[in-house]
């Protein structure tokens, strides 16, 4: 026998299960003790035998194979050992006359082969199962043969079916199933009454313990409730009446909560392959709108993806998602459930309002408020409160607003183009709302994106933006029952500060590298694919087939990422910014970009501004952290104008995602084009290259060192929205050792050592020009283009890098691309210190958006280097000796003494300014210090108001204006006693320390 699973070095994640050996009955008559098994759920690749055994004597153990539930005269009789040899799901109970019966005890047994041959012809699985359609509910078994045979997925189906962790649903069939009563077959009925016992386990196929337990099962959703739909989704619910009452486990590591009242398993349901046979499925648009919510630190509600199996069967991919609920809204935002309100919309019907939790007099005072207007500033102060928050006053000053949170929430709703939430631009009608308000702190309303299917170009392309522009859809809210945050949006632009404050946040996100530009949203977007890269052939296997005799397989999948990477990303920002101008929502003044943005910076750095993208105007700045523009529109006294000599965009930035070939194949010239179809190619951020050990991106050399690939191909999509105003263009390479670049298929610079003529795949680099060699294999060089090459809309670089020779050891790419627009003179502003600078245009009496960056000085090699999450005997707390707290070690790698007073130490990435460093507090150069994470601020200086979480979370250093991120560390769950630390000091490598090693260097000794 072989238990499958997969070595890693140290474990994310560890839980520790214990089991009760004894139980008493509330009536205090003797148990049946658990039956035990002598083998743990998991998966399997060869067969065994099993023992079930119980403590209790005389005891009889009964057991099911088909999910049913095993009493004391039903099941079978166990006798000894059985033999698994295939995919098995058993139930076990232990009975004895008098004694209260034993709990029931689930385990799957997964045996990967077995279940690649489920079905093939879509029978049946076994008795029980329905073999065509209840109450008009379509029924879909089995795995394609098409894709498991298929000699393009034969070899790597078992692995897509291990790639990621499973969920498996153990229950009595008719609980599905019946005609009457089972929720699959009566699926758009919802509530208590259509909730069933299940069994629920969590399979983790590198062999990590994950837990199994009884949970109340529903069907979820709204329009894919349909018969139609094959493959519905589920949500479970943790109550005591089926066990412990809460899932105690970590299901999102260090980014999450580790207690579940209740979890959705969600599905792709529209534009799916299950039922449409959609070529847009990728299981990724809706988790992709809740990931920007993170990103923009607001509260959000988590995802992990995880194949499923139902009684054993294969059901396809699926992820878990937190439900904002009053639950949720405790976890996260803490006080107590009971003090909020959750609003939500109907999944059908009139789609009307209601409470899930506490009631709607809040949210029916907020809509008033918006009935009433805020074209005044006394309206808008009203709605966001005058009191202090946190204070629990209910006499005067609620606070029903929080602008910031609408604000994001609807960027993103705007950004992804969303036509079904939080208004149906089919139906007209208010749809997906989700809203938690808590009564007693009166923070103001928070929004949750939610079931954001149809959004990202799966509805209306990548010009979709009916919400925003449509006058029907933006009137959608004005009646009580049909309220929701785009229409409360729209009224609350008639505020110029509001409107001011929301343009800011538009720029923020949509430029400069902010989180809505094309290189953060392709990488936000990949990391998602990353984790399904493998397991979707899976679900082409089981879903792939079930609307189409042709069936749907990862190519369509990729494509489809393909048209998000090469297509609507590099579009989408411009659209949408012209959109929001379209309406009066965003500045058609010209948007500020800084050379640098931000960051840290050696004293005397040079600062110069530029402007593009809108009507130029003057460029007013301020060093000091004030606003350019004073509050009704005024000019701060203190600001001073900045005559930019340039206006320039960065086209390309330095280390952006690349579309590569490194095959050693010949590409042709076919290549070059933008309507070449690169789909298939790998991808990767900059620099690319191997041989150097500083590549974000290694590529392929081919199977041999001596006989290495001559030519590697790179391509790269970036749009324009008018080119021309680009007066220059000018393009930066890092290329190791030739380079030939091309924009729309024309040759772009001079080729880069490399001979003239006719070239080829094979052809190798001259070796003339630049040499290529230590410090020249990774410096940019700067080429001037001519902006004539330029296209309006989208426009396609490529690059072919050629090796030297079929022994060199190195190959480097990267590339930047800047337009240019003429304007007049003014000197670089010198900075000398840490600075904030903040910048606007001004024209013809408007203000544009505020382009916001802080310049750190000194703070380069400021990190935290090393941290224990479960201090139980290793440091003790200097102000309480008693106590072993967790610590957190900061390390100062520069060469000056610098200032911690005013800076922040969180936990928490949605609340960066939650612990405050206090006064006199400073690290001197080359020296560590130590802050003690015990929830106890009354001892000092050094004691934040927090504790780490065992289980995983996150420690962010955050500079003294509160929003800058120093140093950040994301961690799963860690070890008693063993620290987690930079090796060495202030590198970017993290190891787990057996021995620790606070105020000290650190050292690596139980590996990485």
């Amino acid at each position: 026998m072989k238990f499958r699973m997969r070595i890693g070095s140290i474990p994310s994640v560890t839980v520790l299960f214990l089991m009760l050996c004894f139980r008493l009955s509330a009536a205090g008559a003797d148990v049946v003790q658990d039956v035990e098994f002598s083998a743990e759920r998991g998966f399997y690749d060869a067969a065994f035998q099993l023992t079930l055994t119980t403590p209790t004597q005389a005891a009889q153990i009964r057991y099911t194979l088909d999910g049913s539930t095993p009493k004391s005269n039903t099941g079978i009789v166990y006798r000894g050992p059985l033999t698994i040899s295939g995919t098995t799901v058993i139930r076990a109970a232990a009975f004895r006359p008098s004694y209260e019966n034993s709990n029931v005890v689930t385990k799957s047994y997964i045996f990967i082969s077995d279940v690649l041959r489920q079905s093939p012809n879509g029978q049946a699985p076994g008795p029980g199962w329905p073999t065509g359609s209840v109450n008009g509910q379509v029924i879909d078994y089995g795995m394609d043969p098409d894709i498991v045979n298929n000699p393009r997925w034969a070899g790597l189906i078992e692995d897509a079916l291990l790639d990621i962790p499973t969920i498996s649903l153990v229950t009595d069939l008719a609980n599905l199933f019946n005609r009457s009563t089972g929720i699959y077959v009566n699926a758009r009925n919802d509530g208590s009454n259509w909730e069933r016992r299940t069994s629920v386990e969590l399979l983790n196929p590198d062999g990590m313990p994950g837990f199994g337990l009884d949970a109340g099962l529903r069907i979820r959703g709204a329009f894919s409730r349909s018969n139609s739909n094959p493959k519905h989704a589920f949500r479970l619910f943790f109550r005591t009446e089926y066990g412990e009452g809460k899932l105690r486990y970590p299901l999102f590591g260090g980014e999450g909560d580790d207690e579940f009242d209740k979890i959705d398993l969600r599905t792709s349901q529209n534009n799916s392959w299950a039922l449409q046979g959609s070529s847009q499925n990728t299981l990724i648009r809706d988790v992709f709108s809740r990931d920007v919510q993170r990103d923009m630190g607001q509260p959000y509600t988590r995802s992990r993806y995880y194949h499923l199996y139902l009684n054993g069967h294969y059901w396809g991919l699926y992820q878990t998602q937190e439900r904002a609920d009053a639950d949720f809204a405790e976890s996260y935002m803490g006080g107590d459930k009971e003090e909020y309100d959750v609003i939500k919309n109907d999944s059908s019907g009139s789609r009307a309002l209601h409470a899930t939790d506490g009631n709607m007099d809040a949210y029916r005072r907020l809509y008033d408020a918006a009935v009433d207007g805020f074209a005044t500033d006394g309206a808008y102060l009203a709605v966001q409160g005058l009191k202090p928050v946190r204070t629990p006053d209910n006499l005067t000053g609620e606070r029903l607003l929080d602008p910031e949170n609408l604000m994001d929430y609807m960027i993103c709703t705007y950004y992804t183009g969303d036509p079904d939430a939080p208004v149906s631009c089919w139906g007209h009608f208010s749809n997906n709302v989700f809203a938690i308000y808590n009564r007693v702190w009166q923070e103001g309303f928070t929004w949750y994106r939610h079931d954001a299917e149809h959004s990202l170009g799966a509805n209306g392309g990548v010009n979709e933006g009916r919400l925003l522009t449509d006058p029907t859809d933006r009137s959608i809210g004005q009646q009580w029952r049909h309220f929701n945050p785009a229409w409360l949006h729209i009224r609350l632009t008639d505020n110029p500060e509001y409107l001011m404050q929301f343009a800011d946040r538009v720029n923020m996100y949509f430029s400069n590298g902010g989180i809505l530009t094309a290189a953060p949203n392709i990488q936000r977007w990949m990391d998602r694919a990353d984790q399904i890269d493998l397991a979707i052939i899976a679900e082409s296997a089981r879903w792939g087939d079930a609307q189409r005799n042709s069936p749907r397989t990862k190519d369509d999948w990729e494509s489809q990422n393909d048209y998000m990477v090469n297509t609507f990303f590099p579009a989408r920002t411009q659209i949408v910014i012209n959109q929001m101008r379209s309406v009066g929502m965003f500045p058609d003044t010209a948007m500020i970009s800084f050379n640098r943005h931000g960051g840290e910076i050696i004293p005397g750095f040079e600062l110069l501004m530029s402007q593009s993208n809108g009507t130029p105007g003057t460029i007013y700045y301020t060093l000091d952290g004030s606003d350019p523009r004073l509050r009704g529109g005024g000019i701060n006294p203190n600001a001073a104008i900045f005559e930019d000599a340039t206006t320039t965009m960065t086209l390309i930035s330095r280390g952006s995602v690349w579309r590569y070939k490194d095959d050693g194949s010949d590409q042709g010239t076919s290549w070059r084009h933008l309507n070449f179809s690169d789909r298939l190619w790998k991808q990767g951020p900059a620099q690319l290259g191997y041989g150097d050990n500083d590549e974000a991106t290694v590529v392929s050399y081919g199977t041999s060192s001596s006989n290495k690939y001559p030519t590697t191909y790179f391509r790269h999509v970036f749009y324009i929205e008018d080119a021309s105003e680009f007066t220059e263009l000018s393009l930066e390479i890092v290329r190791d050792d030739g380079a030939v670049v091309y924009i729309n298929d024309v040759e772009a610079t001079p080729r880069i050592n490399m001979p003239g003529g006719n070239i080829n795949y094979l052809t190798w680099a001259s070796g003339s020009g630049v040499p290529v060699g230590g410090a020249n294999e990774s410096t940019f060089y700067m080429y001037d283009i001519d902006p004539d090459i330029l296209l309006d809309g989208l426009n396609i670089i490529a690059v072919e890098i050629h090796q030297v020779s079929r022994t060199s050891s190195d190959i480097s790419f990267d590339l930047e691309l800047v337009g240019t627009i003429a304007g007049s003179a003014s000197a670089p502003i010198i900075l000398d210190q840490t600075t904030t600078a903040q910048a606007r245009t001004y024209h013809a009496g408007r203000w544009g958006a505020l382009t916001e960056a802080r310049f750190a000085v000194g703070l380069q090699g400021l990190v935290i280097n090393e941290f224990m999450a479960s201090n139980q005997t290793t440091l003790i707390d200097p102000d309480e000796p008693d106590e072993f707290p967790d610590w957190i070690e900061i390390y100062n790698g520069t060469s000056g003494t610098i200032d911690l007073e005013g800076m922040y130490l969180t936990d928490k990435l949605q609340d960066l300014t939650k612990w405050q460093i206090g006064a006199g507090v400073s690290i001197e150069p080359g020296q560590y210090l130590i802050f003690y994470a015990d929830d106890d601020g009354t001892q000092g200086v050094y004691h934040t108001n927090y504790q780490l979480s065992r289980s995983g979370e996150t420690i962010v250093l955050v500079d003294s204006d509160g929003k800058t991120i120093i140093d950040s560390i994301l961690f799963d769950s860690q070890f008693e006693d063993v620290s987690f630390g930079r090796f060495p000091d202030g590198n970017d490598s993290w190891s787990y320390q057996q021995s620790p090693t606070p105020g000290l260097p650190n050292k690596m000794d139980l590996g990485e």
